[in-house]
């Protein structure tokens, strides 16, 4: 239930885009939970962020999909070429939404 609420949390935090939101999304990051991960890599979407390149590398590994997927709209925000490379990796996903949002990320 915990998990549940922390979820729905991050969720209403990033629809209100509220950059003193950043911190807590990047803290929740390293919470082990893939959905508590997904909402915070929301959250930094909806900032109009991207999380640290050693994170994101992680996530790009993770076996969560909208893990994946949040990874690919947020990189869209990074002036790192490292995120990019990370971006055409996830063109190639097994998951359709992460494809897709990793290749709009990459016209941008």
């Amino acid at each position: 239930m915990e998990s549940f609420k922390k979820i729905l949390l991050l969720y209403v935090l990033g629809d209100l885009a509220e950059s003193q939101s950043q911190e807590l999304f990047l803290e929740l990051l390293k919470n082990k939970d893939a959905r508590i991960q997904s909402m915070a890599l929301r959250g930094l979407y909806k900032l109009k962020m991207c999380p640290p390149v050693n994170d994101a590398k992680r996530f790009a590994k993770s076996q969560n999909a909208d893990v994946r997927r949040y990874l690919s709209l947020s990189l869209r925000y990074s002036k790192d070429k490292s995120a990019r490379t990370l971006l055409e990796k996830l063109q190639n996903d097994s998951d359709f939404n992460v494809r897709y949002d990793a290749a709009e990320a990459l016209k941008n």
